[in-house]
């Protein structure tokens, strides 16, 4: 993991990030992260070279669909080769928000196979948004003991599928895969 001071820049960037969230009606930041064409997909559309989504800024990205191209924006978008620690750099301010005493609530939402578990969790070797955001929120609150105390507590929702209860602590076991 990265070893990074709080710094005033950091307060600054919370304070950007909360207020761009302010400025939303619904207090919601969205981003987006786009995933490398897969060889299967380029194969069964015949789009070997084809972009099927775009991103024409770092808020806005297009999706070309079988010629009709629409756009949408977004607070951030990641190109199909950011880095992980690119997209973790979009949250942490976040991560320092909390302990200041906001809300916070990061999550991913897309269809099944669309890299939400490898932006999230990632491997080992290439950790996601979770480990690097929890191994920041303790060592921001470390920084800070001279100047508050904290009590951290955590909820760990599970997901139950037919066959297995599915956990942070791994597969499944209990189905074939």
């Amino acid at each position: 993991m990265t070893v990074h001071t709080l710094t005033q820049t950091d307060a600054s960037d919370a304070h950007r990030v909360h207020t761009r969230a302010r400025e939303r009606t619904d207090s919601v930041l969205r981003g987006a992260r786009v995933q490398p064409l897969l060889a299967n997909a380029a194969q069964q559309h015949g789009a070997a070279g084809v972009n099927v989504v775009s991103c024409e800024s770092d808020a806005d990205l297009s999706i070309d669909a079988g010629g009709r191209a629409q756009s949408f924006n977004f607070d951030a978008v990641f190109a199909h080769d950011a880095s992980q620690e690119e997209v973790f750099s979009e949250v942490q301010p976040l991560v320092v928000s909390a302990l200041d005493g906001y809300n916070v609530c990061i999550f991913a939402y897309g269809q099944t196979g669309s890299g939400k578990t490898y932006t999230m969790q990632g491997p080992a070797s290439n950790p996601g948004v979770n480990p690097r955001a929890l191994g920041e929120l303790f060592k921001v609150a470390e920084e800070r003991a001279d100047q508050a105390t904290y009590d951290i507590r955590c909820e760990l929702r599970v997901e139950k599928r037919a066959c297995c209860v599915w956990g942070v602590w791994g597969g499944c076991g209990g189905c074939e895969r």
